[in-house]
């Protein structure tokens, strides 16, 4: 991430080895010490030229109402939208064709049937919703759809075991996971990526990530995301 322009790492996967992995590279590789010199420099100087530095008592009154406006809502929307990214798209998977075919949505790490990626997904055409979970998968439903839609919400290594069994029973033709996790959990997955012929990683399971992801697929909105990180097996950085 550092390499690849990023000037802070949030929400790492693993802070105590990224923290370590770090040290090691400012200490023993001259082009990381100055990447990390310049994004250090670069965070202090806003954080002075936004006056952090003098820190000074919040008025909290009315806070929420002053953070959550519209604009912030609609500049949430736009980045939520531009993160959205297909990893792969053969034959031109996507966006869904056939409408009128039985679509299914098939929801893993995530018992709530009718989310907001479901729902989504069934404004653009009759659908039918499942849940699937460590050797538990809907195989009458899954055979009798002509696109099974997976959404992915956890990154537990049991989803992967799930994903394969969906894979073999759909065929992967059929079957399009979109992840709604980490990108560095997607090493877990690649013979289900290497197997299918559409995959869309939304990174998180925020309802904005959940909306775009499924328009994405339908061709509702434009996708221009690309992969920050190099995931093993799968993608390489951007």
């Amino acid at each position: 991430a550092l390499r690849a322009g990023a000037n802070m790492l949030l929400e790492p996967y693993d802070l105590a080895l990224n923290f370590k992995e770090m040290l090691k590279a400012y200490k023993h590789n001259k082009d990381d010490r100055r990447l990390i010199d310049e994004s250090c420099r670069k965070i202090l100087a806003y954080k002075y030229a936004l006056g952090i530095a003098n820190r000074r008592a919040i008025d909290t009154n009315g806070l929420l109402s002053r953070i959550n406006t519209r604009q912030a809502e609609l500049t949430m929307r736009r980045l939520y939208r531009a993160a959205i990214t297909v990893l792969k798209n053969e034959d031109n998977a996507l966006p869904i064709k056939h409408l009128d075919k039985r679509t299914l949505v098939v929801n893993v790490g995530n018992k709530n049937e009718n989310n907001t990626f479901a729902d989504v997904c069934s404004r653009y055409t009759a659908m039918t919703h499942a849940t699937a979970a460590a050797g538990a998968i809907p195989v009458e439903k899954i055979k009798n759809a002509a696109t099974v839609i997976v959404g992915i919400y956890s990154d537990e290594a049991w989803a992967a075991g799930v994903i394969r069994s969906i894979v073999q029973t759909a065929g992967a033709a059929k079957v399009i996971p979109v992840f709604f996790t980490k990108p560095y959990s997607l090493s877990k997955h690649k013979w289900a990526i290497s197997k299918c012929h559409a995959v869309v990683l939304a990174y998180e399971r925020h309802r904005y990530a959940q909306e775009y992801a499924a328009q994405a697929i339908f061709g509702g909105c434009e996708v221009s995301g690309r992969v920050p990180v190099s995931i093993n097996g799968v993608a390489k950085c951007g």
